[in-house]
C-alpha cells in the first residue's frame, strides 16, 4: 500500500465501496473495476481480502471498521494470543518497539496506564491511529521513527516492560533466527535492560530453544510456547538480568488456546532427555499425539509422566497406553492394527478393510507421505488415520487407527 494509496482509501467514497462490496471476491472485483480512475482499486481489493483474514485472526475487534496493510497482517498477533499476553503483566508504562498493526498494544492498553507505540513505517503509523480513533482508546502515545534511537532517550528504568515482535520478513525473504530481524534485539539487549527490567519478546514459532539460550544466557527467564487450537503460533521469551534459575535452566511453558470455548490450558515443566523415557514394550490399545506446542517445549515427557503414559520408541513423540485418557492436551486414537512396513501385507489389509482413503502421519520414517500414499494407492481423507513410525525395536511399522471419542477440544 502506498500512502497516496491509504489517502484514498480514508475518503468517504472509497469507505462507502468497501462497506458496499465487502462480501465478494476480492479477485473478481479488482477485475471488474479495473480501469477505474476514481478508486484505488487496487488497494480497495486488497483491504477487503485483510478485511476477510481480519475477520477470523481478529473477531471482535474487526466489528470496528478498522483498516489493514497485508503483511502487517500476517505478522500481527492474533486477538486471541494478544489478549493472553496483556494478561501477564500490567504496570504504568511500557513501550513496543516493534508496532506494526498494533494489535498486541491495544490489548495491552487495558493493562498498562500508558502504551508507547513506536514504528519507522509512516504507512503503518497513519493506519494505526486511524484505528485508535476508531476504538477510542487514548492512553497509546505514537511515536514514529527508529525505535532504538527513540528507547535511548528514556531515562533508565523508565518502563515497567519492552516488547518487541522484530519483523521476520522483507520483501522476499522470511527470517526465523533473532540475529536476522529487525530490530536485532540479541544486540540491544543491554540497551532494553537498561531501560526496565523486563523484556517480553515474541519470536517465530520455528525458533529452537538452545539457539535462544546460547544468545540470551542467564538474562533468560522463561520460554514459552503458545498454541491456538492446535497450531503454533509464537513462542515468547520472558527476559530479566541475571533471571536464571541457579541451575542455570529456563523456565518452559506450553499454552493451549482454545478460541471457540476461551479455555487457557498451561503445562510447564524441564525439557525431556530421550534416554529418560519410558517406552512401552508394544503398541498399546490407544495411541497419542501431543499438541503441538508440548512438543516444540519438550514437555512430552513431563505430559507422558501426568496422564501415565508410555512412549512408542524413545525418539518420537508418539504416546501409547491401554486405558483412554479424555482430558489428553492433543489428539487421541484407538489403535485397531499394528502391522510391519511391507506393501503387500499392508495393502491385503486395506483391501479386506475396504480402506480407500486414510489420513497419514509420519515421525522417524524414512518414506514421505507422498511416496507412501504412491506405494499404497490411498487418497487423503475419510475416518481412518495411519500413522508410519518405529516401534520399540526400530524396525518401521504403520499403526491403523480410529479417532477417539470425548477428548480433547470435544473431538
Amino acid at each position: 500500500m502506498t500512502q497516496e494509496e491509504l489517502e484514498e482509501l480514508l475518503k468517504d467514497g472509497a469507505k462507502d465501496f468497501i462497506r458496499l462490496h465487502a462480501h465478494e471476491d476480492p479477485d473478481l472485483l479488482a477485475l471488474k473495476f479495473r480501469g477505474n480512475g476514481l478508486l484505488p482499486v487496487r488497494a480497495i481489493a486488497e483491504e477487503i481480502r485483510c478485511m476477510k483474514k481480519a475477520a477470523v485472526k481478529l473477531p471482535e475487534l474487526s466489528k470496528y471498521g478498522l483498516l489493514y496493510e497485508k503483511t502487517s497482517l500476517e505478522q500481527a498477533s492474533s486477538e486471541f494470543t494478544a489478549r493472553y499476553k496483556a494478561g501477564l503483566c500490567k504496570g504504568d508504562r511500557i513501550i513496543d518497539l516493534t508496532g506494526g498493526l498494533g494489535i498486541d498494544d491495544i490489548f495491552f492498553s487495558g493493562s498498562f496506564r500508558e502504551v508507547f507505540y513506536c514504528e519507522k513505517n509512516s504507512i503503518l503509523v497513519d493506519i494505526f491511529r486511524h484505528n485508535l480513533a476508531r476504538l477510542g482508546i487514548g492512553n497509546i502515545r505514537i511515536n514514529e521513527g527508529d525505535s532504538t534511537e527513540m528507547l535511548k532517550s528514556f531515562p533508565k528504568g523508565y518502563f515497567d516492560l519492552i516488547y518487541a515482535d522484530p519483523a521476520r520478513r522483507d520483501e522476499s525473504r522470511r527470517f526465523i533466527g533473532l540475529k536476522s530481524c529487525s530490530p536485532d534485539v540479541v544486540e540491544i539487549l543491554p540497551l532494553m535492560l537498561e531501560k526496565s527490567q523486563r523484556v517480553l519478546i515474541k519470536a517465530s514459532p520455528a525458533i529452537e530453544i538452545e539457539e535462544v539460550k546460547k544468545q540470551f544466557g542467564p538474562c533468560l527467564k522463561e520460554f514459552t510456547v503458545v498454541s491456538l487450537d492446535n497450531e503454533c503460533k509464537e513462542v515468547l521469551l520472558f527476559l530479566e538480568k541475571d533471571a536464571a534459575a541457579p541451575e542455570g535452566e529456563p523456565i518452559i511453558k506450553s499454552v493451549l488456546l482454545d478460541s471457540a470455548t476461551g479455555s487457557v490450558r498451561i503445562y510447564s515443566g524441564k525439557s525431556s532427555l530421550k534416554d529418560e523415557r519410558k517406552v512401552s514394550p508394544e503398541i498399546l490399545h490407544f495411541l497419542y499425539e501431543p499438541e503441538g506446542s508440548l512438543i516444540k517445549a519438550r514437555l512430552t515427557k513431563s505430559i507422558a509422566e501426568e496422564y501415565s503414559l508410555f512412549f512408542v520408541n524413545r525418539n518420537i513423540d508418539y504416546l501409547t497406553s491401554n486405558q483412554l485418557k479424555s482430558d489428553f492436551p492433543g489428539r487421541a486414537f484407538e489403535v485397531k492394527n499394528v502391522l510391519p512396513y511391507k506393501a503387500k501385507e499392508i495393502k491385503r489389509y486395506l483391501l479386506k478393510e475396504g480402506i480407500v482413503s486414510a489420513n497419514l502421519s509420519r515421525r522417524d520414517f524414512p518414506d514421505s507421505p507422498e511416496k507412501i500414499r504412491k506405494i499404497l494407492n490411498l487418497k487423503d481423507g475419510g475416518d481412518d488415520y495411519l500413522f508410519f513410525t518405529k516401534n520399540n525395536s526400530g524396525k518401521p511399522v504403520v499403526i491403523f487407527c480410529k479417532k477417539a471419542q470425548n477428548i480433547y477440544r470435544g473431538e
